[in-house]
């Protein structure tokens, strides 16, 4: 609190200008947008941006790699102009229109008459780039650096298109190592309507899905549901001995709802392998469980159904066919579609067994029947941009997947014996890496109208994923010579999160593996909740770092407790191999700390909607340059963020921020300057 309290001695508090003066503020993250992984830029108007256009007419938008630079020359209207971009943060900007996930790249544009004359520095500033639509935000000020005349700061007027051509590759989600992650969500529950999962309150499931965005963040009640890979044993499944389950290369999803509530606790479970063929990957269903060890009739107990062997025929749950050469595996995307299931002949497929115990009637038929066409089918329906309960935004496609058949008692399916009709959908969203992260499904039996027209409007259950995550966004807040400090925003709900681990090393880890963490390097790491500082760095090199959430989890069949890691998580997930970014954060710790204080800061309203800060000058040999911070609460030490930085030749600047206070402090190539004067 004392760096604080001393700030108020010799600097100048400014009260924000009244709301009747109806400026538009510009966020922080937009004024100071470097160190970051997460912007939000929905105040910002839409609008033709400042001139930060590096691509000719017809070019394809510019992406380089966090930490790259570039540097471009070409002829603009008979002017010589070259163009300096250096890759900075990937991650998501959230616009007036949407989110969409972006690099971040720092711009300067020079110009000059001849080859002979030097290089003038026109403008700076940032753009905000979508790797289809191109810039979609940008900011500029007039010269070299910041400081100058601040020419413009706009977003794009056309919607982002972030998720147009993401894909699931099978390499991505075939996870064929037991424990190896872990995902938790909520289930809604029997008989929620769809009106409720979303902000707009979409009537049906048609209207849900027609949508390009979907925002289920409001999905926060309901029993909680932990899925994990596990091996197919007697300690994971009361089945494992029985029809599907045994077999080379299969693998055991674990579906536990309630799992910390024993009287409660719900299991489930399904058996996938994995299948190269000569021109395509299948994942096949072979077996699985539903209300594992649970008695009741079919539906309401134990129900267990089998596609493996015994003439019965095989249930893709996903047929990918597309190769893509760069990263050589296939992958599928919208307009798939895949068939499977009992179809026209009478298949003993299903069993009401309670883990294996004969009842009477117990073993089960399918097939097709009047209306019911027999078949399990799989569809690629779009691809967009999906919210979940934690915050966190992901790129996502779209899929459907639904059964439908006649369930009967005796073999041969006569329909005198019919006892049961299926046909139920699924949707599911699915995010490259992690899978699936939410999912609706119907009632048992929806109407064959409301198949086709997708005009149901009441789910059976759901699953909406809240973790394991990353954190949703990570932030620089100070450096010294030698170390580094973040915070990070683990996201909206945290209750699954036992702690963190940071990664960091001098070069992306989109280009090789981190070569520290917080595990191997215990000692140069200090955690404080969601904040912590990196030590023992060296000058002047620039770092990358990254943080995982890590979760324990205590299985319920075994009580045995397994630590789990978040992804690394990549961005730009688009099947470019060169595109593939951890969300991570750049920090240069290096050089000395000014000691002096920034004197005689004053503030006038200027022309338009602007303010301007100006201030005396500095004497330290330290100095790099100014800091200017904002605050609406002037009792605290918390909430004082960037407004601006600026070099040091720059005393005074102009902006149009939103806080209601303001100080300048010094900067140096290590830690911040003092705020003020204390004690001297």
């Amino acid at each position: 609190m004392g760096r604080f309290r001393h700030a108020f001695s010799l600097v100048l508090l400014l009260i924000g200008v009244s709301a009747g003066a109806q400026l538009r503020p510009l966020p922080p993250e937009m004024l100071a947008p470097e160190g970051r992984t997460r912007w939000d830029l929905t105040s910002v108007p839409l609008g033709a941006g400042p001139d930060l256009q590096v691509e000719s007419a017809g070019d394809p938008p510019l992406v380089i790699k966090p930490g790259e630079t570039r540097s471009i020359e070409r002829q603009v209207a008979g002017a010589s102009m070259r163009y300096d971009v250096l890759g900075r943060e990937a991650g998501w900007v959230h616009l007036p229109l949407g989110p969409d996930e972006v690099t971040l790249q720092r711009i300067t544009v020079f110009t000059r008459s001849s080859s002979v004359d030097p290089w003038t520095a026109v403008r700076h500033g940032w753009r905000w780039v979508d790797h289809v639509s191109g810039t979609v935000a940008a900011i500029a000020w007039s010269g070299a650096g910041p400081g100058g005349k601040l020419l413009g700061a706009s977003t794009g007027p056309a919607a982002p298109d972030a998720a147009s051509d993401t894909r699931i590759y099978a390499n991505d989600i075939a996870i064929n190592q037991a424990f190896k992650s872990i995902t938790y969500a909520r289930n809604r529950g029997a008989g929620t309507p769809i009106s409720a999962m979303e902000p707009r309150a979409f009537a049906t499931v048609g209207d849900l899905i027609n949508a390009s965005t979907w925002d289920f963040s409001q999905n926060t009640t309901g029993p909680e549901v932990a899925e994990s890979t596990a091996p197919i044993n007697p300690q994971e499944t009361c089945n494992s001995t029985r029809c599907g389950y045994p077999g080379a290369g299969r693998l055991l999803g674990r579906q536990d709802t309630n799992f910390d509530i024993p009287a409660s606790l719900v299991k489930g479970n399904q058996v996938t392998e994995r299948q190269n063929r000569a021109s395509d990957v299948v994942f096949w269903l072979r077996a699985g469980a539903q209300k594992e060890g649970k008695t009741g009739a079919f539906g309401t107990g134990e129900s267990r159904y089998c596609y493996d062997g015994a003439g019965r025929n095989p249930v893709p749950l996903y047929i990918m066919n597309r190769f893509d050469a760069a990263k050589n595996d296939y992958y599928f995307a919208p307009t798939d579609h895949w068939e499977g299931g009992p179809q026209t002949t009478c298949q003993q497929t299903l069993f009401n067994q309670t883990c294996g115990a004969p009842n009477l009637f117990d073993v089960l038929y399918a097939k097709a029947c009047s209306d019911y066409a027999g078949k399990q089918v799989g569809d690629v329906i779009k691809t967009g941009v999906v919210t979940l309960p934690s915050g966190h935004t992901f790129n996502a496609v779209l899929q459907r997947y639904y059964a439908e058949f006649c369930v009967y008692n005796i073999s041969g399916c006569a329909e005198i014996f019919r006892v049961d009709r299926v046909r139920t959908v699924n949707y599911i969203w699915l995010v490259p890496y992690l899978g699936g992260v939410a999912r609706i499904q119907s009632v048992q039996n929806v109407s064959k109208a409301e198949l086709d027209n997708a005009t149901w409007s009441n789910t059976d259950e759901s699953a909406f994923t809240f973790g394991l995550f990353p954190p949703r966004s990570i932030t620089v807040t100070g450096s010294t010579s030698t170390t580094v400090s973040l915070s990070w925003d683990p996201g909206l709900v945290t209750n699954r999160i036992t702690n963190y681990k940071i990664y960091w090393d001098t070069d992306s880890g989109g280009s090789t593996p981190y070569a520290f963490n917080s595990d191997s390097n215990p000692g140069q790491v200090s955690f404080a909740g969601t904040t912590a500082t990196i030590s023992g760095l060296t000058p002047g090199l620039t770092y990358f770092f990254t943080i995982t959430s890590r979760s324990d989890f205590k299985d319920p069949s075994t009580n045995a407790t397994t630590r789990y890691e978040s992804l690394v998580y990549p961005t730009q997930v688009f099947g470019d191999p060169d595109r593939v970014y951890p969300v991570e954060v750049m920090a240069n710790p290096g050089g000395c700390t000014p000691t002096q204080p920034v004197q005689g800061l004053t503030v006038k309203k200027i022309a338009g909607n602007q303010l301007q800060f100006c201030w005396n000058a500095v004497t330290d040999s330290c100095l790099s340059g100014y800091r200017l911070i904002g605050s609406n609460d002037a009792t605290s030490a918390t909430g004082w963020g960037t407004v601006a930085d600026v070099n040091s030749s720059t005393l005074c600047f102009n902006a149009n921020p939103s806080q209601s206070f303001y100080l300048v402090h010094t900067r140096g190539g290590g830690q911040d300057g003092p705020w003020g004067h204390y004690g001297r």
